[in-house]
């Protein structure tokens, strides 16, 4: 079977910087993924076991044809005596038996359990179908996670080794400052240990990076999870989507509901074929016979018939138990249930829908404030440091400035992450992430 199920990346996120051959891109993360994952292959293949199931034979509508033949070589010792008197004494007497069958059994009419079996058939492939694309969707939800949270690390790690020009800088004010005698040598000495503080930071965001990686090529299914690689950075778009829209789209398009949907459906079918067995059943029984036996000896020297027959026969199982009832109790019980399991996973994607659009509008809001700061932060760290420079504030107010500016960059960079989680959350409660 074909699959041609695409994967869209919605236009929610725009790169905006370029690295170099070993750059990771998203796209290639998700084409990776739909290429790798055991779950998606697994499910391609339910999907052709399905489609292989779903045929009028296996439904039980055509007629079942089987061909029977037999063969036997005896030799025996005969002791046979007849009423005319006559008395047959022989050893070793040859004979054969031989014959051959077409035997056809068509059920005519079972309570319409063919009719209802097919069509179960026809909803567990289209389950399967499914199935296939809320894998796809989930997994490219969970691509885009990882990804982004190696961009994030990767960010994070960015901003740490810039800044450490910042305290480079400091210390080598500091050691002017004390070389003329114009500060205090603690004023050296905090600027070394700041300085080693952030080398450490950086050490340790070194891992954290590489921890982020391995998780992304564990989700990519890579065999080799210390693959290295470099990941562009991805600008959200802050007013991509559309509340209303995804509203509409939520209970259509969401894809898990559509299984569970199917689920319904195959429960369904699944009572009507119980209540099947309620009635009699009719089966059309033919066969052309061949047969043929020999003798050396004995009553009977040579017989042979062939020939056609038919006939009707009805079964009705008029009482085995109760077990008939016990089935169709069972059913109903069994569609009730998952009737119910969508209704509760209708509330679950509801309130999923609500607190991902809470994020994103409340990340959308804490966004364009953290931007700021970090703007602010930036441009109060320049000040303080040449204020330092000329002796006009003191280490602490200083490092009071380097650590409200990491700080900012910290809080914008993980509000950009919230930002893009509640984005792609929303596309994949939607269908948004796959076609």
């Amino acid at each position: 079977m074909n699959h041609k199920l695409k994967y869209i990346l919605p236009l929610v996120f725009a790169a905006c910087s370029v690295y170099g051959q070993n750059t990771l891109t998203l796209n290639a993360a998700i084409e990776t993924v739909l290429k790798n994952n055991y779950g998606i292959q697994i499910a391609k293949n339910n999907i052709d076991i399905a489609a292989n199931n779903n045929s009028w034979g296996n439904a039980g509508f055509t007629p079942q044809v089987s061909l029977v033949t037999n063969g036997n070589i005896a030799n025996n010792n005969i002791n046979q005596r007849f009423t005319n008197g006559t008395e047959i004494i022989k050893n070793g007497v040859g004979s054969s038996n031989y014959g051959a069958g077409v035997n056809v059994t068509w059920a005519l009419f079972n309570g319409l359990r063919a009719h209802y079996l097919y069509k179960q058939m026809g909803v567990v492939q289209s389950l399967n179908e499914a199935q296939l694309k809320s894998d796809i969707n989930n997994s490219v939800g969970a691509v885009m996670s990882a990804y982004f949270n190696v961009l994030k690390e990767q960010q994070t790690l960015t901003n740490l080794d810039s800044n450490l020009t910042i305290f480079d800088e400091r210390l080598k004010i500091a050691d002017t400052r004390f070389t003329i005698g114009s500060a205090a040598k603690t004023d050296l000495l905090q600027a070394k240990i700041d300085l080693n503080e952030q080398k450490s930071l950086i050490i340790r965001q070194r891992g954290n990076v590489r921890v982020a990686k391995a998780q992304l090529n564990r989700v990519l299914s890579k065999e080799d999870a210390g693959d290295d690689f470099t990941v562009e950075d991805i600008t959200p778009e802050l007013d991509s989507l559309n509340y209303d829209s995804l509203k509409k789209a939520l209970y259509q398009g969401n894809i898990d509901l559509m299984v569970l949907n199917r689920n319904v459906d195959i429960a369904m079918y699944q009572t009507k074929i119980a209540r099947a067995a309620i009635y009699p059943s009719i089966n059309l029984n033919s066969a052309y016979n061949f047969a043929r036996s020999s003798s050396q000896a004995g009553f009977s020297l040579y017989n042979q018939n062939y020939g056609f027959n038919g006939g009707l026969t009805l079964t009705w199982n008029l009482y085995n138990g109760l077990n008939t009832k016990r089935i169709i109790k069972n059913t109903d019980l069994q569609l009730t249930n998952t009737e119910l399991q969508l209704k509760d996973f209708q509330v679950q994607v509801s309130s999923g829908f609500s607190a991902a659009w809470y994020n994103y509008t409340a990340s959308k809001e804490q966004y364009k404030l953290e931007k700021e700061n970090e703007g602010l932060a930036k441009e109060n760290v320049d000040i303080m440091l040449e204020r330092f420079r000329v002796g006009n504030c003191t280490t602490i107010d200083l490092k009071l400035a380097q650590q409200t500016l990491q700080d900012s960059q910290a809080r914008l960079i993980q509000t950009i992450y919230q930002l893009k989680l509640a984005q792609t959350e929303l596309l994949r409660l939607s269908g948004g992430l796959v076609k």
